[in-house]
């Protein structure tokens, strides 16, 4: 029956897909229409498949209720429940019968759709890996846990507090609905918890130059003499940059300061409908090679040391190929890309995103209003871990109604930007879907093709063994093509805790192998694990690249570039909503 039903629910949505307005290649339902068709060919195109499927799911029904009735007679003998699921890890949803049965067959259930998901013989990897993703975010949506009446704790607190947490919650709810975008944005983190300049972003420096799309930040040294190379930093696009700066012990910057190095900083400017036509080009020379050229003014040297986190080492790949491709000096002496996507042939879980009919839809929205929402892409990298940043956020605040907590890194996740129209078409459609910045003669900046593979500086690549934003074999391919002046390391844990690794807390190791090798998995075989974070060994990497000696700390601003503010400056203050 439950089979039948199942099968009825795929046809009934294939025949929605298609009907009516949802002929429109670039609707919801023509966007979907290729996935479900895909599913229903499973089903319904091998009905030995489906009436396998069907059988199984009846006997695996039967023996759901044997299991009860089994639980029943354990529990009158006074047998205990081990508990295995930890998505279910409350003692309440094992206590109750009734609630144990839900979960049970919510679990069962889901395995079943899962394996039916994987049975697809397909070719194409991405319809695979995009039919899978979203089977995953339907039964997550749908868990017991996410329901008043089918979730025990909430159950019990309803009855505790008379409805006190269903009220919280309604008004939570309320909030959050008219802070968000299209799509339900729920809030993880108390908005006033934390504020720039106040209890993050305290690192001393000032604002020494302002353009429409970026601010830079001189830091104020720690030490008399400073290393005669000064260095930039160039944060996430779609992020702020003070996670390079969150707190005194777990800010990269102030690390750095007390190494006894110059820090710039990049600010990007949260963008208006104003600016949807500045694109990845326009990020490159009035961001990245603008900041070189106020660096290398205010300090004297004709070279700085360049580090791009994410996105932001996307636009020092293309700044240090343009360099090359205009055969102008080496401005920039050394790169160093954290968690940074070079070779988009392997963009992790986002690829599920990466269709040319859902790019255009998205593409057409953004330039009505000129840009891409962030809160529309906080909720995106929200659901490539739904049941860790969404669902149990949501059931937190909306049905128990609990307050939120005070996490920097988590209000550091909420405070995103956007993005510009221009730009993000720029990086979706030509890297994520066309991979232009390995493609010869693809992607031109500033009048002239640039070619990555004629870069030919020092080069060190961090990735994160568990980052599924920038999967760390993907990092690996990137950095091939700088040969032999690349040193790659891989860190442990994820994108932001991988990155954000100071010394002292002494939470991650990293692995290392100067041995380059063709394939990524082999060059881990070979590597050597080290206690310990890895920046240590990328100051000790900095250091060899620096020939001349240290000399005195260079004053913030100059003549052409005065002062214009104390640090974090204004544009890091500018919010969503």
């Amino acid at each position: 029956m439950i089979g039948t039903l199942m099968l009825n629910y795929i046809d009934a949505l294939i025949r929605i897909s298609k009907g009516g307005a949802d002929d429109n290649p670039h609707s919801p339902g023509g966007i979907l229409s290729p996935i479900l068709n895909k599913l229903y060919e499973i089903n319904m195109g091998d009905l030995s498949a489906a009436m396998a499927l069907q059988f199984q799911m009846s006997e695996g029904m039967n023996e759901r209720w044997q299991v009860w009735w089994q639980r029943q007679s354990e529990l009158m003998s006074g047998a205990g429940y081990t508990d295995k699921e930890q998505l279910f890890s409350a003692p309440e949803w094992n206590n109750a019968d009734a609630y144990t049965c839900i979960k049970d067959h919510y679990l069962y259930i889901s395995q079943l759709i899962e394996n039916s998901v994987s049975l697809l013989q397909c070719q194409d990897e991405t319809l695979n890996m995009r039919l899978k993703f979203f089977s995953r975010q339907f039964l997550s949506a749908l868990s017991p846990a996410n329901f008043i009446f089918s979730n025990p704790e909430v159950a019990a607190l309803t009855a505790k507090t008379q409805g006190e947490n269903l009220i919280a919650g309604m008004n939570n709810l309320l909030e959050d609905a008219r802070c968000s975008n299209e799509v339900l944005n729920v809030r993880q983190v108390s908005k006033t918890a934390f504020m720039p300049g106040k209890n993050l972003a305290t690192t001393p420096g000032d604002v020494v130059f302002r353009n429409e799309i970026c601010e830079i930040i001189q830091y104020r040294p720690l030490t008399k003499m400073v290393e005669h190379t000064p260095l930039l930093i160039i944060p996430p696009l779609i992020n702020k940059f003070y996670i390079l700066d969150l707190s005194e012990t777990k800010s990269m910057v102030r690390w750095l300061l007390e190494q006894g190095h110059c820090v710039f900083m990049l600010s990007w400017k949260n963008p208006d409908h104003s600016q949807q036509n500045t694109n990845f080009e326009n990020y490159v020379l009035n961001g990245v090679v603008k900041a070189v050229s106020v660096v290398e003014s205010i300090t004297g040297s004709d070279q700085v040391n360049a580090v791009g986190y994410c996105l932001g080492g996307t636009l020092l790949a293309a700044s240090v190929a343009y360099y090359a491709a205009r055969r102008m000096k080496k401005h920039i002496k050394s790169a160093t890309y954290l968690a940074t996507i070079i070779d988009f042939s392997m963009p992790g879980e986002l690829e599920v995103f990466c269709d040319p009919q859902l790019i255009a839809v998205i593409d057409e929205q953004n330039r009505q209003r000129g840009y891409m929402d962030g809160r529309q892409l906080n909720v995106t990298f929200n659901l490539l871990r739904e049941n860790t940043l969404y669902w149990n956020y949501y059931v937190d605040r909306y049905l128990k109604g609990k307050s939120l907590s005070s996490f920097d890194l988590l209000y550091w996740s909420s405070d995103s930007t956007n993005m510009t129209a221009a730009c993000w078409y720029d990086i979706v459609q030509g890297f994520y879907l066309e991979n232009r910045l390995v493609q010869p003669r693809s992607c031109k900046i500033g009048g002239v093709y640039i070619d990555i593979t004629r870069v030919d500086i020092p080069a060190y690549f961090v990735a994160t063994q568990e980052d599924h934003i920038a999967l760390w074999q993907g990092v690996y391919e990137g950095a091939r093509y700088f040969k032999e002046h690349a040193t790659f390391v891989l860190g442990k844990s994820g994108h932001v805790a991988g990155i954000i690794n100071p010394p002292a807390k002494g939470k991650y190791g990293y692995w290392e192998n100067s041995q380059p090798s063709e394939c990524p998995d082999q060059w881990l075989s070979n590597a050597h694990e080290h206690a310990g974070s890895w920046w240590e060994h990328w100051g000790r990497w900095l250091k060899a690249t620096e020939k001349k000696e240290p000399v005195t700390a260079y004053a913030t601003g100059n003549e052409l570039h005065p002062v214009l503010g104390a640090a974090p400056g204004e544009y890091v203050m500018e919010k969503l909503v």
